[in-house]
């Protein structure tokens, strides 16, 4: 992830000695968590605060619904969260300006209907 730019030195000296660092570097990526953020996230991991939630934990998202997040922020320049159980969930696109708004329905209204 360093390689191609999704996590900085910083983040990767964060995540040095945790347990599951793959794992929680996912989450970082996926919800573009600064470092200072990553040490906290690190830090809470360590001392065992951070708990699964029954339904929808913050370190059980799937693999591939990170990487589905991923691609989508990457695409439309802004945060996307993804947040499911089994086939119905949320998604949440955060944006900043209205300019970014009017973007996004601007896009929505061209994709095509499958």
């Amino acid at each position: 992830m360093i390689q191609n730019g999704k996590l900085s030195a910083g983040h990767a000296r964060a995540l040095v000695g945790a347990r599951n660092p793959e794992e929680l570097a996912a989450v970082i990526v996926s919800r573009g968590l600064s470092v200072r953020q990553t040490e906290k996230l690190v830090q809470q991991a360590t001392e065992g605060k951070l708990k699964p939630k029954k339904k929808r934990g913050f370190l059980q998202k799937d693999v591939d619904i990170l990487a589905l997040e991923q691609k989508i922020t990457t695409q439309l320049g802004l945060k996307v969260v993804i947040d499911g159980d089994g086939p119905a969930g949320t998604l949440t696109i955060s944006y900043k300006t209205l300019d970014q708004l009017d973007d996004v329905i601007k896009r929505l209204a061209r994709a095509p209907v499958k």
